[in-house]
């Protein structure tokens, strides 16, 4: 990843990155707006079921609010909406698409498998409230 340093840290890669990032964050909006709201009721996979459960507690913790009017006229002040559409495209592409779930149930065995290093204990920090941390 070293060499990754001098490509990243230039101002101008920076802004195009944001840039970029931007037109990402105004690309899941839209998109993610047409998906209907997943319920507990409306969703049976059993995998589905615990991805409400992380949901809500991921929720529980998040802290970096929506602009009081509206993601639509502010979308990149907070992060709460976005954060909703992600996981509302997430639950329903799981529970209605076998396709995305599996390659989805194959991501988290791999990770699982990888030896993936877990967070410092003491993170996040900024803007999480949970004392599960």
């Amino acid at each position: 990843m070293e060499f990754l340093k001098p490509l990243i840290n230039t101002s101008a890669m920076r802004e195009h990155l944001v840039e970029v990032s931007n037109k990402m964050v105004e690309a899941i909006f839209l998109g993610g707006k047409e998906f209907p709201e997943p319920t507990r009721l409306n969703c049976f996979h059993p995998n589905t079921q615990r991805l409400f459960d992380i949901r809500d507690k991921f929720f529980e913790n998040e802290d970096n609010p929506s602009h009081p009017e509206g993601a639509d006229k502010h979308p990149f002040w907070g992060r709460q909406h976005l954060f909703e559409v992600l996981w509302r495209m997430l639950i329903i592409k799981y529970e209605h698409s076998p396709y995305y779930a599996r390659r989805f149930d194959w991501l988290i065995e791999k990770i699982n498998e990888s030896g993936w290093k877990p967070r410092h204990p003491d993170t996040p920090t900024q803007n999480w409230r949970g004392n599960d941390n």
